[in-house]
């Protein structure tokens, strides 16, 4: 047996990987894929909107990665105590004095 593929589809539906080309000149297929562009949209802006919900003082900081900035957390419990630490405070916990200077930069610059 041989399995066939749809080779028309109406209102511009995906067919079994194929992408079915509408009629800008059926009100009907426009809707659709109207409808289709604006989920697409929102789906986009939602993701977008979620990379941003989620930023911290920390971010930016050249040198500074996830497990970096774990780590300053865990040791100093909060953001006001970062921005307290000295350089060396910051170095003890293995990060290069470099870092730990351009962060304590950027944190006493953003008050």
């Amino acid at each position: 047996m041989t399995s066939t593929k749809p080779t028309n589809c109406s209102l511009g539906i995906l067919c079994e990987s194929l992408i079915c080309h509408v009629n800008p000149r059926n009100f009907s297929s426009f809707t659709v894929s109207r409808m289709k562009f604006t989920a697409f949209a929102i789906t986009f802006h939602r993701q977008v909107r979620s990379k941003n919900s989620f930023s911290s003082k920390l971010d930016g900081v050249e040198g500074l990665g996830p497990k970096r900035k774990q780590k300053l957390l865990k040791h100093f419990k909060s953001m006001t105590a970062i921005q307290k630490a000295t350089v060396e405070d910051i170095h003890s916990l293995g990060i290069p004095e470099k870092v730990a200077e351009a962060l304590l930069d950027k944190l006493n610059d953003n008050n």
